[in-house]
């Protein structure tokens, strides 16, 4: 829970990063695993790591339980298959060098010589035609299509111009090798030199050639990135031993073969027929033969180099000897069609394993995933009948309407609109929405033969399509591929095929009716293929769960019916209150799992877990604060939160044992009102719960707000002090207040003073004033820049006229830049605004003459070359004569900007805690010290002084003078509230840079303040720290010398190096440690109990926002 400031950077953890950055290592521990377990938690801290080679060969790691050796540190199980093979390099055609001409040719002849014309009129025609249509195809890649020659060396892209080069560098070589004559070695020095340009230049445009089809293409960018990431890889020939059901392994290649068999293409789960008997089927729709267009735009919509099935024809191929094999593809299909038949051929597939990404134990099977290669013939013929599916579909309305996916305008985005405009129709209506997602287990694996058709005919589709389809669904085979072993042809006898553009549609089909089931007038059900959504809609969560379990009831029906599983484990059930008892019991009813493990229990869960963690480490937290030595200062402002809880974040700032500064976050409760005793006393009950002493309580810091003063009355009549006294002002807040005035005036009385005798200004006259000051005219023209696309670009081309011109080369590498809007929160964006726009000012000004002259041209009456009246009052805003920005308005903004760069400093400065930082620059010292709010207090209020007497020469506009005049108004009415605490004068005084000679130099003119604040110092001295015990604590010795500061930027610096002239201020009453210091600050070592009072004193943080998070 405590973050000290000692250890921010670990030298050891970047040398860890840049281990596994140049080693490419890759995290085998699955992230949130606990590894060290102790009596009050766990984390994670013993993490394995990889190399990207060696990590597919990890076959799981784990926790092990069975290795426990009574350690604290969790054993860790990390397996790896070291049954190595030499990589097996597989041919690959060459079909970027595939002769065109030749192909046709051949694949034209060997067509007219294996098929004679005659229509297929049995299953023994049809599968003929197949094998001459095939055999014709293969014949011409043979011929036309050379098999590439690969080795572990082969590099892609190395065409025949560099395998030229290389040889003649090889044979210039060996003639220098034999004779060793100059000539003769200055030859081959050339053709190295030349060779490896040439080289350099082919893997250049290479890769350019691969961004810019990746830019083109839409999936040209994984493309890509696989490209970059496996070109030097040949994936290693051996897959992982493989895990029985019993647990044990399995080495041998066909062992592991059988294995993944059994996972991939499971025993049918039996589902119950006994409707089918005796069911009276509606007539079929018609379905007509398939035509020669249906056939063209199926073979030119597939992929041209997608991976080829068993026979080895791409698609491209198809499309090249289109229109030569369009005739005798016509009569197959149809022949096809009209038997209801589908060729054996069609029916093979080739089914390769790859691996799943992201598993942590790869000895399951179900860790891999079976990609079906199939022949691509086939798959031009499953293309147009699922094509024809489609159509009948929508048309005639076979599916539900919600049912998407595997169908033309219905994808996952209708799905998901739907759903979000039934939840919104809802909750306008007052009531409740609850959404239950199903998932089906293996769902194409598990497809029932007879209960698909069953649907089919149901559904009214035709006769010849359903025949088709149960040829289609019988007799089919797989081979099972791995990387180092092929199996033999293996029968396939459930579901339907994976990776058949076929089979999305017939899923659609064969779950039809579980979304018709789920359809009520209380739910809506939602599907894309085999995902289920069923939406409920009622007046509370309670209905809405008794709906869902009854909808559950008739999900179970369908899965009976359809020999289907759910998969409860991956149900997903959004509610907002899941502790609700009936809830409870669909969960329990679902899954007992997500009880036990505590999963998606609730919309609150990260509410519940964060105070779990609390409550956790509350007792360690209340030891290090009891256990810190000096004072513990408070900080506290108001939180807000997207569901709009008033929250109070309160943190402490304090030393450990070992004097190092630490911070933590003690409490975020919950003030139902901003009332300064509501407040107060959740702060009160905080320490309590804690057990903070009122001894051990130090200063508070807060932003200006009124109900603060009220809090800090509570707390301190509480603990028995003055609040007041112990109550700081947040530097930034103040800062803040003071910018704001600086740019529009928050005092409409200084405005009525300052006018020249004006009469007071009304709301509306201030608003107007206020938005013709040049930052008000400034923001009006970056608003309509930005929000405009014609401007937007106007102003890019004015831009880029300027770099073109440039006469230097840094320049011209210049690109445009865009206008900076500001906010109304944020006085520095008002900065940053002013900064862009003077940079680009040249740019802005012309922006505006020719917007102008380009208006003004459009808008010319034809008659009278003028623009009329009626034209002018519709004037864009920009060009209006109250939004121009004249010479004086510029230099204003210069001003504005210098002053308030320095209000930037300040802040940067004094933005810190007080601790040491890793910066660009190196190790800084600490930076956002108590001491500096003086100095900076000082500094701008010297700045907003120099420009006071500048700005008596702005006498219009006058809202420059007005603003630097409020803006020091507000700085100077904080500053004297300085002594409303001795904390500040406190850390000046025992400062060895500054003491009271600061004081007596800086407010030499005010000598009553100097005696104040040394009475409020000494107060503090006497009450808090002089009746305190000596600790006895090691320290430097005489001789040591003392460490050396890091040199850090502070723009306060110059007032720390003032010398220590004045005689040193030493009171009659302070007799002890403290007078000592004072007389000489050389004694510190010596002075322990001064030392004290210096740490608690430069710890307290100086704003109150510092942990509050960004909005």
């Amino acid at each position: 829970m405590a973050e000290t400031g000692a250890v921010l950077y670990s030298p050891c953890a970047q040398r860890l990063i840049t281990i596994i950055e140049d080693f490419q290592l890759e995290l085998l521990t699955e992230p949130g695993t606990p590894t060290h377990r102790w009596k009050d938690g766990e984390s994670t801290i013993d993490l394995t790591f990889a190399t990207e080679d060696l990590t597919r060969h990890v076959t799981h790691c784990k926790i092990d339980g069975g290795l426990d050796c009574d350690s604290d540190h969790l054993p860790i199980d990390t397996a790896l298959d070291w049954e190595w093979k030499a990589a097996t390099v597989t041919r690959k055609r060459l079909w970027s060098k595939t002769k065109i001409p030749i192909l046709r040719q051949i694949v034209k002849d060997r067509l007219h010589q294996n098929y004679d014309g005659m229509e297929p009129k049995n299953e023994g025609d049809i599968d003929a035609l197949v094998s001459s249509i095939v055999k014709a195809l293969n014949a011409g890649i043979d011929a036309s299509t050379p098999w590439s020659n690969p080795c572990s060396r082969s590099i892609a892209g190395f065409d025949q111009e560099c395998k030229d080069i290389c040889t003649e560098v090889q044979q210039l070589r060996r003639r220098w090798q034999q004779t060793r004559q100059d000539d003769d070695y200055e030859a081959y020095r050339q053709a190295r030199n030349k060779k490896g340009r040439h080289i350099q230049k082919l893997l250049r445009n290479s890769h350019r050639q691969r961004v810019e089809e990746a830019s083109s293409a839409k999936n040209g960018l994984w493309k890509l990135v696989k490209w970059a990431k496996n070109r030097q890889d040949i994936s290693p020939a051996c897959t992982p031993a493989l895990a029985k059901p019993d647990g044990t392994l399995v080495h041998r290649p066909e062992e592991k073969a059988e294995l993944l068999r059994q996972a991939f293409f499971p025993p049918p789960c039996q589902a119950d027929l006994s409707d089918i008997s005796g069911y009276q089927y509606p007539p079929s729709i018609e379905c007509p033969d398939i035509t020669l267009p249906e056939i063209e735009k199926a073979m030119r919509r597939a992929a041209p180099n997608k991976a080829p099935g068993a026979d080895g024809i791409i698609n491209g191929v198809l499309h090249q000897t289109l229109d030569i094999l369009l005739p005798s593809l016509h009569k197959l299909f149809n022949a096809c069609l009209q038997l209801g038949y589908c060729p054996q051929h069609f029916k093979e597939a080739v089914t390769v394993v790859l691996r799943k990404q992201g598993k942590d134990d790869y000895a399951q099977p179900k860790s891999y995933r079976p990609i079906a290669l199939l022949n691509t013939l086939g798959k031009v013929m499953e293309a147009i009948m699922a094509n024809r599916l489609a159509y009948l579909a929508d048309v005639h309305h076979l599916l539900p309407s919600r049912h998407t996916g595997g169908r033309k305008l219905a994808s996952t985005e209708h799905a998901i609109h739907f759903l979000l405009q039934r939840i919104h129709q809802a909750w306008s209506e007052g009531k409740v929405a609850s959404l239950l997602l199903l998932d089906v287990s293996g769902a194409y694996d598990n497809v029932s033969h007879e209960r698909l058709l069953h649907n089919l005919r149901k559904r009214r589709v035709s006769e010849k399509i359903v025949r088709w389809v149960a040829s289609f669904l019988s007799d089919r085979s797989a081979t099972l591929k791995m990387q180092e072993y092929t199996a033999p042809v293996t029968p396939i006898k459930t579901g339907i095929a994976q990776g058949s553009p076929f089979s999305p549609i017939l899923y659609l089909f064969y779950n039809a009716d579980l979304i018709e089931a789920c359809m009520t007038p209380e739910t809506e059900a939602v599907g894309y293929i085999d995902d289920v959504s069923i939406l409920a809609v009622g007046p509370s969560a309670p209905r809405n769960c008794k709906t869902l379990k009854a909808i559950h009831r008739k999900a179970q029906d369908w899965a009976t019916k359809h020999g289907s599983q759910f998969s409860p484990a991956k149900y997903e059930l959004s509610f907002s209150f899941v502790e609700n008892p009936i809830l409870r019991e669909i969960f329990d009813y679902l899954s007992p799992s997500i009880s036990i493990q505590r999963a998606n229990l609730s919309a609150s869960a990260i509410r519940y877990k964060i105070i779990e963690e609390y409550n956790r480490h509350k007792q360690k937290v209340i030891e290090v604060l009891r256990n810190s030595s000096g004072l513990l200062h408070i900080s506290f402002d108001g939180w807000t939160s997207r569901n709009k809880l008033a929250l109070y974040g309160i943190a402490c700032f304090f030393r450990d044992e070992k004097d190092r500064p630490c911070k933590i976050i003690i409490g975020v409760p919950e003030a139902h009102r901003h009332f300064g005793s509501t407040i107060g006393g959740e702060v009160l009950d905080v320490l309590h719960t804690l057990g903070v002493s009122p001894e051990k309580i130090g200063y508070f810091t807060l932003d200006n707000a009124e109900n603060n003063d009220t809090a800090m009355d509570v707390i301190g009549a509480e603990l028995g002090f003055n609040g007041r006294l112990r109550r700081g002002r947040c530097i930034g807040h103040t800062i803040n207040l003071s910018a704001k005035s600086l740019l529009y005036g928050r005092n409409t009385d200084a405005f009525e003073q300052q006018l020249s005798g004006a009469e007071a200004l009304s709301d509306a006259e201030y608003a107007r004033w206020r938005k013709k000051v040049p930052v008000g005219k400034l923001h009006n023209i970056v608003v309509d820049v930005r929000i405009s696309h014609r401007l937007t670009y106007f102003f890019k081309e004015v831009q880029m006229e300027e770099i073109n011109r440039a006469t230097t080369l840094k320049l011209r590498w210049k690109k445009p830049l865009k206008l900076i809007v500001d906010n109304d929160t944020r006085w520095l964006s008002q900065l940053y605004m002013i900064r862009r726009a003077l940079r680009l000012r040249t740019s802005v000004e012309l922006l505006l003459i020719r917007y102008k002259a380009q208006w003004e041209d459009e808008n010319r009456s034809k008659r009278t070359g003028q623009v009329t009246q009626a034209r002018l009052a519709k004037k864009p805003r920009i060009l209006r004569d109250e939004n121009q920005l004249a010479d004086k308005d510029w230099e204003v903004l210069y001003h504005l900007e210098a002053i308030l760069t320095v209000f930037e400093t300040v802040v940067k400065t004094l933005e810190g805690d007080g601790h040491i930082r890793k910066r660009k620059q190196g190790w800084t010292g600490s930076y956002g010290n108590i001491w500096d709010v003086v100095l900076g207090y000082e500094l701008l209020l010297n700045t907003l002084e120099e420009y006071k007497q500048l700005a008596a020469g702005f006498p219009d506009p006058e809202h420059f003078r007005i603003g630097i005049n409020l803006a020091w108004d507000k700085l100077d009415e904080y500053y004297q509230r300085l002594d409303e605490t001795p904390i500040y004068y406190t850390a000046m005084a025992l400062h060895p840079a500054y003491r009271w000679d600061w004081f007596d130099e800086t407010w030499s003119h005010k000598p009553s303040w100097v005696k104040k604040a040394k009475e409020m110092v000494a107060d503090v001295w006497l009450s808090e720290y002089a009746h305190l015990e000596v600790r006895t604590t090691s320290s430097r010795g005489d001789d040591e010398p003392p460490a050396k500061r890091p040199r850090f930027f502070n723009p306060f610096e110059k007032n720390s190096r003032q010398p220590s002239s004045m005689p040193a201020y030493a009171a009659a009453i302070i007799g002890d440690e403290y007078q000592a210091w004072q007389t000489d600050p050389r004694v510190t070592g010596q002075l322990p109990l001064v030392s004290n009072a210096s740490l608690s004193h430069s710890l307290w943080i100086i704003h109150s926002w510092f942990y509050k998070p960004y909005a």
